[in-house]
């Protein structure tokens, strides 16, 4: 207890030069005076918002841009003959290139020509893993492709060439 003026005070005296206030700032108003809550300025802000949204979506002035789509090539895509079988390929985006010619092949002709190069077994399997390379596995867990163990990787296209005929594929849809 503090005696104050000859009298016993319960509660201790206030330091106001190092307590904040409820606005956050260390005693005085930093020679501002507001009388504008926090709500109020809350509200202008809102209001500016809105008007200027409003003045620039409702302009009559203001003409927004219409949309349109690219022009569509009138141009086919030449016609890709499978190196491997000498079939068409009805897709050539889901086509591969060939190790050795670098022409367009159909994907199940590379994962057969791949099952006979290896001699995969029955327990084995031939899998695209992405970005030209295939790999062997081997389930860990028979029938399920959960858990695996790749044996090997092969580099069936190199990813530092790009062939000719995936330029053409590029360009007939590229616009940039």
């Amino acid at each position: 207890m503090m005696k104050d003026n000859g009298r016993e005070n319960n509660t201790p005296k206030k330091n106001k030069k190092n307590k904040k206030n409820k606005h956050g700032n260390h005693g005085g108003n930093n020679g501002h005076v507001s009388n504008i809550s926090k709500q109020q300025v809350s509200k202008q802000q809102d209001r500016k918002f809105v008007s200027t949204f409003f003045e620039r979506h409702h302009d009559p002035s203001y003409v927004r841009p219409k949309w349109s789509p690219a022009p569509l090539l009138d141009t086919p895509l030449p016609a890709s003959i499978c190196t491997c079988c000498k079939k068409p390929i009805g897709d050539p985006s889901l086509a591969l290139s060939d190790k050795i010619t670098g022409g367009s092949t159909h994907f199940d002709c590379v994962v057969e020509k791949i099952k006979a190069m290896e001699h995969i077994k029955s327990s084995e399997l031939v899998v695209y893993l992405g970005g030209g390379r295939f790999g062997i596995i081997r389930l860990t867990v028979p029938n399920s492709m959960r858990s695996f163990k790749i044996l090997k990787i092969i580099e069936w296209e190199n990813k530092d060439e790009r062939a000719a005929w995936r330029s053409v594929i590029a360009d007939h849809y590229s616009l940039t």
